[in-house]
C-alpha cells in the first residue's frame, strides 16, 4: 500500500488484476507486484517467477521481467475432469502428488475453477455418486455392490482433500452430479442396470429415487462443506425420465435452497423444460 502511494501508481482494481512495474524509489531500484485481491497477487508473483527463470545470467535474475498490467477478459476459467473410467480415476484420485502438481498447473495457467465431473457416460460408475460415499441406514438396500466401508471413507477423505488443495491454489471447485439413476442406453450397457453389477450402484428404483436423494443430497452437503458449486445434469441424459423431473428437482431444489445455501447450482439445462428453471428461481436457489 506505502509503495503504491508513494509512486503514485494505481492499485489494481477489477478482481483478479494484477500489476507488476519496475520503478525506482528512495534511490533504489524497486520491483512492485500488486493485486486486486489475493488471485491478482498470486498470478503477478507466479509471473515474475516464470520470468525468472527466463533470465540466462544469475547475476540479473529479474533481466526479463516486464511491465505488466492486466485484467481478466473472461470472469470464470474453468477446466473439468471427467471420472469416466475406474481404474483410471482411482489410479490418480488417491495420489496427493499428482494434484498437487496438477493443481499447480491450474493456477500457474490462471484457472480460477476445477470442475470434476461424476458420472458421464461411464457404465454406471459414480451414478449416482452418493452411495460411493456412504451408505444411508433410511435406504439399506441402496448400495453400490461389493465397496467396502472403508472404500467409502477413503472416497470421502480424497475429495474433501482435492477440495482443499484446490482452495490452497486460490481456485473454487465445482462438482459435477450428472447421473442421478443408472438406466443404461445413452449411459452406457442396459444389462449393468438390470443386475447387481460389482462397483455399480443397485437399489436405486423409480420408486425410491426422488426420495433417496433428498436424504443422500442432504447428508452429502453436511460431509463436503467447503464445495463451492455443484452441478447438476438435469435432461434426460442423466438417467432421468421427463415425467420423474418435476418431483425430482423440486425435491433437489429444496434441499440445495435449505442445505446449500453457500453452494452455486450450476444447471446444465440442455432440453430441459423452462417451468422447472423458473421453479428454481422462484424458490430461491442459489
Amino acid at each position: 500500500s506505502m509503495l503504491h502511494e508513494n509512486l503514485n501508481i494505481p492499485r489494481p482494481a477489477k478482481a483478479e488484476s494484477l500489476l507488476i512495474r519496475r520503478t525506482k524509489w528512495a534511490g533504489r531500484q524497486v520491483l512492485l507486484a500488486g493485486g486486486a485481491d489475493d488471485r491478482g497477487l498470486m498470478y503477478a508473483l507466479l509471473d515474475i517467477a516464470d520470468r525468472i527463470g527466463w533470465s540466462t545470467d544469475p547475476s540479473t535474475p529479474f533481466s526479463e521481467v516486464r511491465d505488466v498490467q492486466e485484467e481478466p477478459a473472461v470472469a470464470e476459467r474453468a477446466l473439468s475432469k471427467y471420472t469416466m473410467h475406474q481404474g483410471n480415476f482411482e489410479s490418480y484420485f488417491y495420489d496427493e502428488d499428482y494434484w498437487a502438481r496438477y493443481l499447480d498447473m491450474l493456477a500457474r495457467n490462471r484457472f480460477n475453477t476445477f470442475a470434476l465431473i461424476f458420472g458421464y457416460e461411464n457404465w454406471g460408475y459414480f451414478s449416482p455418486p452418493y452411495p460411493y460415499f456412504f451408505d444411508l441406514d433410511e435406504f439399506p438396500d441402496v448400495k453400490v455392490v461389493g465397496i467396502t466401508q472403508d472404500k467409502q471413507r477413503r472416497n470421502l477423505e480424497a475429495l474433501n482433500r482435492l477440495i482443499r488443495m484446490t482452495h490452497d491454489r486460490g481456485m473454487n471447485f465445482t462438482l459435477g452430479i450428472w447421473d442421478h439413476i443408472y438406466r443404461g442406453g445413452v449411459q452406457g450397457p442396459g444389462d449393468r442396470a438390470d443386475k447387481p453389477t460389482k462397483g455399480v450402484a443397485w437399489g436405486l428404483t423409480a420408486d425410491n429415487l426422488t426420495a433417496y436423494t433428498r436424504v443422500a443430497l442432504t447428508k452429502f452437503l453436511k460431509l463436503v462443506p467447503e464445495v463451492d458449486a455443484i452441478q447438476f445434469r438435469m435432461h434426460g441424459e442423466s438417467g432421468l425420465k421427463k415425467t420423474e423431473m418435476g418431483g425430482f428437482w423440486e425435491n433437489v431444489y429444496a434441499v440445495m435452497k435449505e442445505h446449500g445455501t453457500n453452494v452455486r447450482f450450476d444447471a446444465r439445462a440442455k432440453d430441459f423444460t423452462d417451468s422447472l428453471i423458473d421453479k428454481a428461481l422462484e424458490m430461491g436457489v442459489n
